[in-house]
């Protein structure tokens, strides 16, 4: 969230200071600029978080792209619909109320996405739980309630994005304990295809945007890319430079530029100028500077980023999953260092971790959770057990060596970092 606000002020504001010198074309009233700043601040890191997953890259730097892919779009969007609602009134019309309320009609527009999501969320758990006689309706549940959520969020005015990805991250822990690991299996690439289906028709408009009448000012959109450029690193060097303090595992440089070079612009950027009222006279203008940067980061930045990655030797994570024994180990240390963290009285993420499970446990699970599917399931080190055999037996298909029967487990692998650490 940081991020994008950063951008988007520190774009809006450079092009608007620049733009008063004359340079470019037209003069561009401050709000138009900053309605145009929030919208390319989106960034699109998908087709880099498929290169990182295709070349197994730490798992400190894919969580980090993968959190900003969940997040920043969602954010930039609420940004935009501020932006976008204070067009009526007017800059020079706004009075210190109105910025009050639009501050805090971003948090109410952010939260409520969050509620209406946990919501939905707990509605997909009941009914899976519930339709154990008819188990095709399952699959059905997953797909059409989250987008309810969406359609809900976008009738109240909340962030529909945000509700969206909140209704998926809650409702996973509870609905793959009632629908069985088949079913999962097909629903899992059922989505992916849908992925690849959906952003072919992405880049598809895109192309076809590409013919259509546009306004070029040169100045306007290289300084838009130079900025965009510019502020995505600084967006990521200084907040990497104050969270390294605290961080046992501390970003690298080669890791802080990849995240800088990972800023692609996509489809949210371009659904949404395609959006902006046609009263707005930079529209065209608009439009071409956010094609134009949407083909700079995607076709220079995206070819050049595995090449570049390889290049730089980034730390690559281990790509042949766990063995039974580190499965073991890993719960082991789990609950080890919930107790230690008991005994210093210090409230980590272990010991919070372990409140969540326990209420979960307590009032959650029996309402969303089928508790003799579960059973039927087995223990989680059973289900796990299931889950490598399955994937084993996919390597097996292709020719690749299967984890499973792995009998000693290294430390190295169960702690990546111990050897960096001061113990």
């Amino acid at each position: 969230m940081v991020g994008v606000l950063w951008s988007t002020f520190a774009i809006g504001i450079s092009l608007w200071l620049i733009g008063r010198t004359g340079i470019f074309t037209a003069e561009i009233p401050l709000l138009h600029v900053l309605l145009f700043s929030s919208l390319i601040s989106a960034t699109d890191p998908v087709a880099v978080i498929s290169l990182f997953d295709e070349i197994h890259v730490n798992k400190l730097l894919f969580t980090t792209v993968f959190a900003e892919s969940l997040l920043n779009d969602a954010i930039s969007v609420v940004l935009f619909r501020l932006f976008k609602s204070f067009l009526p009134i007017g800059i020079e019309n706004m009075r210190p109320m109105d910025c009050a309320a639009g501050f805090l009609s971003f948090f109410v527009v952010a939260l409520g996405g969050v509620l209406i999501g946990v919501i939905w969320a707990a509605i997909v758990g009941f009914m899976t739980r519930h339709s154990k006689e008819v188990d095709m309706v399952r699959p059905v549940f997953v797909f059409v309630l989250p987008y309810c959520a969406y359609l809900a969020a976008e009738m109240t005015g909340l962030s529909a994005i945000i509700a969206l990805v909140v209704c998926g991250i809650a409702m996973k822990p509870y609905v793959k304990l009632n629908i069985p690991a088949s079913t999962m299996s097909s629903i899992k690439y059922f989505v992916k295809v849908l992925a690849e289906i959906s952003e072919a028709v992405i880049f598809l408009f895109l192309g076809l945007s590409a013919i259509r009448r546009h306004q070029w000012d040169f100045a306007f959109i290289l300084l838009t890319i130079i900025f965009c450029v510019v502020y995505r690193t600084l967006g990521m060097i200084i907040p990497a430079y104050f969270l390294n303090k605290f961080r046992l595992v501390p970003y690298s440089k080669v890791d802080q530029f990849v995240l800088a070079y990972s800023g692609n612009r996509g489809p949210i950027a371009f659904g949404l100028v395609i959006g902006l009222p046609d009263s707005i006279p930079a529209k065209d203008l608009f439009i071409t500077a956010t094609i134009a940067m949407i083909y700079f980061s995607v076709i220079l930045q995206g070819m050049t980023l595995k090449p570049l990655v390889k290049w730089l030797k980034i730390k690559l994570d281990d790509h042949e999953g766990k063995s039974m024994m580190e499965h073991t180990v890993d719960e082991q240390l789990d609950f080890f260092m919930v107790g230690l963290e008991d005994i210093c009285g210090y409230r980590g993420h272990h010991w919070l971790r372990s409140c969540f499970e326990r209420f979960s446990a307590r009032w959650l699970r029996p309402l969303l959770v089928d508790e003799a599917s579960v059973r039927r399931q087995g223990s989680k080190l059973v289900r796990e057990f299931t889950k490598a055999t399955l994937e084993d037996a996919v390597k097996i298909a292709e020719g690749r060596k299967p984890n499973l029967n792995k009998s000693s487990v290294s430390l190295r692998r169960i702690c990546p970092q111990t050897s960096e650490c001061n113990v």
